[in-house]
């Protein structure tokens, strides 16, 4: 939903998933691509304290781009309803989620 209404006002939220490719044509040489996986969640010492801000940083962005991108489809209501099932998917400790950097 939220990549298809970015398309809608010209903007491209995979364009991450492209930079070596773009490097490539811009005429860089012996690029390196390295993924790190950042976890949102965690039970462990200075991984769970490290996640604990990851998750903070991540839930305070992602709420400004879902009510940017959000706010014209769908109604006032509808929108707080969905911000907010998203976000206690996001809090889920349950869940081993791995944010790729």
């Amino acid at each position: 939903m939220m990549i298809d209404n970015a398309k809608e006002l010209r903007r491209d939220l995979t364009v991450m998933t492209r930079v070596t490719e773009m490097m490539d044509e811009a005429g860089f040489v012996e690029i390196v691509t390295t993924t790190n996986q950042w976890p949102l969640h965690a039970h462990d010492g200075v991984s769970k304290e490290f996640a604990e801000m990851v998750r903070n940083n991540f839930e305070e962005g992602i709420q400004g781009l879902r009510l940017g991108l959000l706010s014209g489809t769908m109604l006032p209501g509808e929108l707080e309803l969905h911000l907010a099932s998203l976000c206690k998917k996001e809090r889920d400790e349950t869940l081993q989620v791995y944010w790729p950097l």
